[in-house]
Protein backbone atom coordinates (compact mmCIF):
# COMPACT_ATOMS: atom_id res chain seq x y z
CA UNK A 1 0.00 0.00 0.00
CA UNK A 2 2.63 2.33 0.90
CA UNK A 3 4.54 2.17 -2.30
CA UNK A 4 2.02 3.02 -4.39
CA UNK A 5 2.53 6.87 -5.96
CA UNK A 6 0.21 9.53 -6.68
CA UNK A 7 0.67 8.77 -10.66
CA UNK A 8 -0.58 5.29 -9.97
CA UNK A 9 -3.53 6.32 -8.26
CA UNK A 10 -4.65 8.97 -10.55
CA UNK A 11 -3.87 6.29 -13.51
CA UNK A 12 -5.92 3.29 -11.93
CA UNK A 13 -8.75 5.06 -11.23
CA UNK A 14 -8.78 7.19 -14.21
CA UNK A 15 -8.96 3.70 -16.44
CA UNK A 16 -11.03 1.91 -14.14
CA UNK A 17 -13.87 4.01 -13.06
CA UNK A 18 -13.25 6.90 -15.02
CA UNK A 19 -13.44 4.86 -17.91
CA UNK A 20 -16.39 2.85 -17.40
CA UNK A 21 -18.37 6.45 -16.52
CA UNK A 22 -17.79 7.88 -19.75
CA UNK A 23 -18.48 4.97 -22.08
CA UNK A 24 -21.62 4.48 -20.09
CA UNK A 25 -22.67 8.46 -20.59
CA UNK A 26 -22.09 8.37 -24.00
CA UNK A 27 -23.53 5.34 -24.95
CA UNK A 28 -26.50 6.26 -22.73
CA UNK A 29 -28.61 7.08 -25.72
CA UNK A 30 -28.71 3.90 -27.42
CA UNK A 31 -29.30 1.76 -24.44
CA UNK A 32 -32.30 3.73 -23.86
CA UNK A 33 -33.27 3.39 -27.64
CA UNK A 34 -33.13 -0.73 -27.33
CA UNK A 35 -35.23 -0.46 -23.44
CA UNK A 36 -38.11 1.87 -25.47
CA UNK A 37 -38.34 -0.42 -28.81
CA UNK A 38 -38.21 -3.59 -26.64
CA UNK A 39 -41.70 -3.35 -25.65
CA UNK A 40 -41.44 -5.55 -22.69
CA UNK A 41 -42.00 -4.57 -19.11
CA UNK A 42 -38.90 -5.38 -16.61
CA UNK A 43 -35.23 -6.01 -17.15
CA UNK A 44 -32.91 -8.18 -19.00
CA UNK A 45 -30.10 -8.56 -20.99
CA UNK A 46 -32.15 -8.92 -24.21
CA UNK A 47 -33.42 -5.57 -23.35
CA UNK A 48 -30.98 -3.14 -22.45
CA UNK A 49 -27.66 -3.85 -19.77
CA UNK A 50 -24.52 -2.38 -18.67
CA UNK A 51 -22.50 -4.88 -17.22
CA UNK A 52 -19.22 -3.46 -15.05
CA UNK A 53 -16.55 -5.68 -14.71
CA UNK A 54 -15.21 -5.82 -11.38
CA UNK A 55 -13.16 -8.08 -9.30
CA UNK A 56 -13.43 -9.76 -5.71
CA UNK A 57 -10.17 -7.18 -4.58
CA UNK A 58 -12.98 -4.44 -4.75
CA UNK A 59 -14.94 -6.22 -1.86
CA UNK A 60 -14.21 -5.37 1.60
CA UNK A 61 -15.56 -7.95 2.51
CA UNK A 62 -13.58 -10.42 0.47
CA UNK A 63 -10.36 -8.42 0.22
CA UNK A 64 -8.61 -9.15 3.38
CA UNK A 65 -8.70 -12.91 3.32
CA UNK A 66 -7.10 -12.65 0.04
CA UNK A 67 -3.58 -14.53 -0.43
CA UNK A 68 -1.07 -12.03 0.50
CA UNK A 69 0.32 -9.90 -0.41
CA UNK A 70 -2.03 -8.49 -2.78
CA UNK A 71 0.28 -6.11 -4.75
CA UNK A 72 -2.33 -4.33 -6.48
CA UNK A 73 -3.19 -1.48 -3.91
CA UNK A 74 -4.16 1.26 -6.84
CA UNK A 75 -5.82 -1.64 -8.89
CA UNK A 76 -8.57 -2.73 -5.80
CA UNK A 77 -9.28 1.30 -4.98
CA UNK A 78 -10.31 1.80 -8.22
CA UNK A 79 -12.14 -0.76 -8.59
CA UNK A 80 -14.68 -0.28 -5.64
CA UNK A 81 -14.99 2.74 -6.68
CA UNK A 82 -16.43 1.19 -10.15
CA UNK A 83 -18.92 -1.04 -7.89
CA UNK A 84 -20.13 2.38 -6.33
CA UNK A 85 -19.98 3.46 -10.07
CA UNK A 86 -22.41 0.45 -10.56
CA UNK A 87 -24.85 1.29 -7.51
CA UNK A 88 -25.35 4.58 -8.13
CA UNK A 89 -25.38 4.21 -11.88
CA UNK A 90 -28.52 1.49 -11.62
CA UNK A 91 -30.17 4.34 -9.51
CA UNK A 92 -29.90 6.61 -12.09
CA UNK A 93 -31.06 3.87 -15.10
CA UNK A 94 -33.45 2.10 -13.20
CA UNK A 95 -36.60 4.69 -14.62
CA UNK A 96 -35.43 3.29 -18.44
CA UNK A 97 -35.49 -0.29 -17.09
CA UNK A 98 -32.13 -0.37 -18.01
CA UNK A 99 -30.01 -3.15 -16.03
CA UNK A 100 -26.57 -2.41 -14.54
CA UNK A 101 -24.70 -4.89 -12.59
CA UNK A 102 -20.72 -5.74 -11.66
CA UNK A 103 -19.32 -9.30 -12.13
CA UNK A 104 -16.38 -10.80 -11.38
CA UNK A 105 -14.89 -13.08 -13.64
CA UNK A 106 -12.81 -15.06 -11.26
CA UNK A 107 -9.48 -15.98 -10.71
CA UNK A 108 -8.40 -16.84 -14.37
CA UNK A 109 -5.06 -17.97 -15.84
CA UNK A 110 -4.55 -14.75 -17.70
CA UNK A 111 -1.34 -12.91 -18.28
CA UNK A 112 -2.90 -10.80 -14.66
CA UNK A 113 -3.98 -13.75 -12.76
CA UNK A 114 -0.89 -15.77 -13.54
CA UNK A 115 -0.60 -19.50 -13.97
CA UNK A 116 -1.68 -20.35 -10.49
CA UNK A 117 -5.03 -19.06 -10.96
CA UNK A 118 -7.64 -21.99 -10.73
CA UNK A 119 -9.98 -21.45 -13.64
CA UNK A 120 -9.15 -20.95 -17.40
CA UNK A 121 -10.77 -18.45 -19.52
CA UNK A 122 -13.39 -20.51 -21.19
CA UNK A 123 -14.70 -21.65 -17.41
CA UNK A 124 -14.87 -17.54 -16.62
CA UNK A 125 -16.14 -16.50 -19.91
CA UNK A 126 -19.05 -19.22 -20.24
CA UNK A 127 -19.95 -18.85 -16.42
CA UNK A 128 -20.37 -14.85 -17.19
CA UNK A 129 -22.38 -15.90 -20.13
CA UNK A 130 -24.93 -17.97 -17.89
CA UNK A 131 -25.30 -15.25 -15.70
CA UNK A 132 -25.57 -12.76 -18.12
CA UNK A 133 -28.05 -14.47 -20.11
CA UNK A 134 -30.20 -15.18 -16.67
CA UNK A 135 -30.19 -11.72 -15.09
CA UNK A 136 -33.19 -9.83 -14.10
CA UNK A 137 -34.52 -6.75 -12.21
CA UNK A 138 -33.27 -8.62 -9.33
CA UNK A 139 -29.93 -8.55 -9.69
CA UNK A 140 -30.25 -4.98 -10.81
CA UNK A 141 -27.34 -3.12 -8.93
CA UNK A 142 -26.08 -6.07 -7.40
CA UNK A 143 -22.22 -7.58 -7.58
CA UNK A 144 -21.99 -11.14 -8.20
CA UNK A 145 -19.04 -13.85 -9.85
CA UNK A 146 -19.18 -15.66 -12.64
CA UNK A 147 -21.14 -18.22 -11.03
CA UNK A 148 -23.95 -16.17 -9.92
CA UNK A 149 -23.11 -15.80 -6.17
CA UNK A 150 -23.68 -12.35 -5.07
CA UNK A 151 -20.62 -10.81 -3.31
CA UNK A 152 -20.33 -9.75 0.40
CA UNK A 153 -22.22 -6.33 1.79
CA UNK A 154 -21.79 -4.38 4.47
CA UNK A 155 -22.67 -6.70 7.83
CA UNK A 156 -20.34 -9.35 5.73
CA UNK A 157 -17.61 -7.10 5.32
CA UNK A 158 -17.93 -6.36 8.99
CA UNK A 159 -17.77 -10.39 10.11
CA UNK A 160 -14.68 -11.09 7.37
CA UNK A 161 -12.76 -8.15 8.78
CA UNK A 162 -13.95 -8.84 12.77
CA UNK A 163 -12.58 -12.22 12.31
CA UNK A 164 -9.10 -10.89 10.75
CA UNK A 165 -8.64 -8.49 13.69
CA UNK A 166 -9.68 -10.87 16.38
CA UNK A 167 -9.40 -9.61 20.18
CA UNK A 168 -7.40 -6.67 19.04
CA UNK A 169 -10.52 -4.76 17.18
CA UNK A 170 -10.30 -2.33 14.74
CA UNK A 171 -8.63 0.64 15.72
CA UNK A 172 -9.75 3.04 12.61
CA UNK A 173 -12.68 3.55 10.24
CA UNK A 174 -12.86 6.19 7.49
CA UNK A 175 -16.28 6.60 5.78
CA UNK A 176 -14.88 8.23 2.69
CA UNK A 177 -17.32 6.94 -0.53
CA UNK A 178 -19.76 9.43 -1.79
CA UNK A 179 -21.51 10.78 -4.75
CA UNK A 180 -22.78 14.09 -6.19
CA UNK A 181 -25.63 15.09 -7.88
CA UNK A 182 -25.81 18.85 -9.26
CA UNK A 183 -28.76 20.72 -8.73
CA UNK A 184 -30.57 23.84 -6.92
CA UNK A 185 -34.12 23.90 -5.34
CA UNK A 186 -35.40 24.27 -8.45
CA UNK A 187 -34.17 21.73 -10.25
CA UNK A 188 -32.65 18.93 -8.10
CA UNK A 189 -35.10 15.95 -8.29
CA UNK A 190 -36.44 13.73 -5.68
CA UNK A 191 -34.03 10.62 -6.98
CA UNK A 192 -31.01 12.52 -6.71
CA UNK A 193 -32.00 13.41 -3.24
CA UNK A 194 -33.06 9.95 -2.38
CA UNK A 195 -29.67 8.67 -4.44
CA UNK A 196 -27.09 11.15 -2.19
CA UNK A 197 -29.17 10.88 0.79
CA UNK A 198 -28.68 7.29 0.99
CA UNK A 199 -25.03 6.98 -0.17
CA UNK A 200 -23.82 9.76 1.68
CA UNK A 201 -25.61 9.68 5.28
CA UNK A 202 -27.24 5.85 5.41
CA UNK A 203 -24.25 4.26 4.19
CA UNK A 204 -21.88 5.72 6.76
CA UNK A 205 -24.15 4.92 8.95
CA UNK A 206 -24.77 1.63 8.51
CA UNK A 207 -21.22 0.86 8.23
CA UNK A 208 -20.82 2.66 11.65
CA UNK A 209 -23.50 0.60 13.30
CA UNK A 210 -21.79 -2.73 11.67
CA UNK A 211 -18.53 -1.91 12.53
CA UNK A 212 -19.19 -0.76 15.84
CA UNK A 213 -18.86 -4.19 17.86
CA UNK A 214 -15.01 -4.52 16.77
CA UNK A 215 -14.01 -0.92 17.25
CA UNK A 216 -15.62 -1.36 20.74
CA UNK A 217 -13.42 -4.45 20.92
CA UNK A 218 -10.13 -1.95 19.84
CA UNK A 219 -11.13 0.14 22.71
CA UNK A 220 -11.54 -2.15 25.19
CA UNK A 221 -8.09 -3.85 24.36
CA UNK A 222 -6.22 -0.81 24.29
CA UNK A 223 -6.23 -0.38 28.34
CA UNK A 224 -5.49 3.24 28.51
CA UNK A 225 -7.65 6.39 29.31
CA UNK A 226 -8.68 9.28 26.61
CA UNK A 227 -9.17 8.99 23.03
CA UNK A 228 -7.04 8.82 19.69
CA UNK A 229 -6.98 6.64 16.41
CA UNK A 230 -4.66 4.33 18.36
CA UNK A 231 -7.42 3.28 20.46
CA UNK A 232 -10.81 3.73 18.53
CA UNK A 233 -11.84 6.19 16.10
CA UNK A 234 -14.44 6.81 13.41
CA UNK A 235 -13.83 9.25 10.79
CA UNK A 236 -16.32 11.30 8.58
CA UNK A 237 -14.82 12.34 5.43
CA UNK A 238 -17.19 15.29 4.45
CA UNK A 239 -16.86 18.91 3.32
CA UNK A 240 -17.19 22.44 3.16
CA UNK A 241 -20.37 22.22 1.55
CA UNK A 242 -21.80 20.86 4.10
CA UNK A 243 -21.17 23.52 6.48
CA UNK A 244 -24.11 25.81 7.24
CA UNK A 245 -22.43 29.17 7.79
CA UNK A 246 -19.36 28.23 4.91
CA UNK A 247 -21.73 27.78 2.34
CA UNK A 248 -23.64 30.10 1.46
CA UNK A 249 -21.16 32.10 0.10
CA UNK A 250 -19.96 28.83 -2.30
CA UNK A 251 -23.38 27.94 -3.37
CA UNK A 252 -23.30 30.28 -6.81
CA UNK A 253 -19.87 28.49 -7.55
CA UNK A 254 -20.91 25.04 -6.56
CA UNK A 255 -24.34 24.74 -6.89
CA UNK A 256 -24.63 20.99 -5.84
CA UNK A 257 -27.52 21.06 -3.38
CA UNK A 258 -28.29 17.31 -3.25
CA UNK A 259 -24.25 16.83 -1.92
CA UNK A 260 -24.79 19.65 0.31
CA UNK A 261 -27.60 18.95 1.98
CA UNK A 262 -26.70 14.93 2.32
CA UNK A 263 -23.58 16.18 3.49
CA UNK A 264 -24.71 18.74 5.93
CA UNK A 265 -26.59 15.44 7.21
CA UNK A 266 -23.29 13.77 7.47
CA UNK A 267 -22.15 16.08 9.89
CA UNK A 268 -25.00 15.94 12.10
CA UNK A 269 -24.73 12.11 12.07
CA UNK A 270 -21.23 12.55 13.32
CA UNK A 271 -22.08 14.72 16.07
CA UNK A 272 -24.66 12.35 17.18
CA UNK A 273 -22.55 9.37 16.77
CA UNK A 274 -19.91 11.26 18.66
CA UNK A 275 -22.39 11.24 21.71
CA UNK A 276 -23.23 7.61 21.45
CA UNK A 277 -19.87 6.31 21.14
CA UNK A 278 -18.36 8.86 24.02
CA UNK A 279 -18.88 6.11 26.72
CA UNK A 280 -16.76 4.11 25.14
CA UNK A 281 -14.18 6.15 24.26
CA UNK A 282 -14.49 5.94 20.76
CA UNK A 283 -13.01 8.85 18.98
CA UNK A 284 -15.80 10.13 15.80
CA UNK A 285 -15.36 13.25 14.18
CA UNK A 286 -16.10 14.96 10.27
CA UNK A 287 -12.60 15.89 8.22
CA UNK A 288 -13.10 18.18 5.09
CA UNK A 289 -10.09 16.91 2.81
CA UNK A 290 -9.96 20.47 1.05
CA UNK A 291 -10.15 21.15 -2.43
CA UNK A 292 -8.71 18.77 -4.63
CA UNK A 293 -7.76 18.20 -7.96
CA UNK A 294 -9.81 15.47 -8.20
CA UNK A 295 -12.67 14.93 -11.11
CA UNK A 296 -14.71 15.92 -8.33
CA UNK A 297 -12.74 18.75 -7.70
CA UNK A 298 -11.34 20.04 -11.63
CA UNK A 299 -8.26 22.08 -12.56
CA UNK A 300 -9.21 25.03 -10.84
CA UNK A 301 -8.70 23.33 -7.53
CA UNK A 302 -5.28 24.65 -5.75
CA UNK A 303 -4.78 21.17 -3.46
CA UNK A 304 -2.49 18.29 -5.34
CA UNK A 305 -4.07 15.36 -3.97
CA UNK A 306 -0.96 14.11 -2.24
CA UNK A 307 -0.65 17.20 -0.07
CA UNK A 308 -4.47 16.99 0.68
CA UNK A 309 -3.84 13.15 1.88
CA UNK A 310 -0.64 13.74 3.66
CA UNK A 311 -2.15 16.74 5.75
CA UNK A 312 -5.68 14.30 6.31
CA UNK A 313 -2.79 11.85 7.99
CA UNK A 314 -1.02 14.28 10.10
CA UNK A 315 -4.64 15.55 11.34
CA UNK A 316 -5.86 11.67 12.64
CA UNK A 317 -3.05 11.22 13.61
CA UNK A 318 -2.51 13.69 16.23
CA UNK A 319 -6.64 13.49 17.60
CA UNK A 320 -7.31 13.23 20.99
CA UNK A 321 -10.97 14.18 22.71
CA UNK A 322 -10.36 17.98 22.56
CA UNK A 323 -11.38 16.97 18.98
CA UNK A 324 -14.38 14.72 19.04
CA UNK A 325 -17.33 15.48 17.72
CA UNK A 326 -15.68 18.48 16.00
CA UNK A 327 -15.30 18.97 11.98
CA UNK A 328 -11.48 19.74 11.22
CA UNK A 329 -9.95 20.41 7.88
CA UNK A 330 -6.58 18.74 6.53
CA UNK A 331 -4.59 21.43 8.17
CA UNK A 332 -6.09 20.75 11.51
CA UNK A 333 -8.12 23.93 11.54
CA UNK A 334 -11.96 23.98 12.67
CA UNK A 335 -14.26 24.01 10.04
CA UNK A 336 -17.68 25.95 11.59
CA UNK A 337 -20.50 23.88 11.37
Amino acid sequence: MWTATVEDMIHAFNTNMLGPLFVIREYLPYLQTAAKASGKPGMSCDRAAVINISTDAASMGIFPSLPAPFPFFPYSISKASLNMLTVYTAKELKADEILCISIHPGWVRTNMGGDEAPIDARESVEGMLRVINSLTEKQHGLFMDYTGKTLPCIKESAKKVGSLVGKNGLNLLVNNAAIVANGTVQTSSVEDMKNTFNTNVIGPLLIIKEYLPILQTAAKACGTPGMSCNKAAVINISTLGGSLSRMPSMYEQFPVLPYCVSKAGLNMLTVLAAEELKAGQILCMALHPGWVKTELGGEKAPLEPKESVEGMLRVIGSLTEKQHGGFLDYTGETVTW
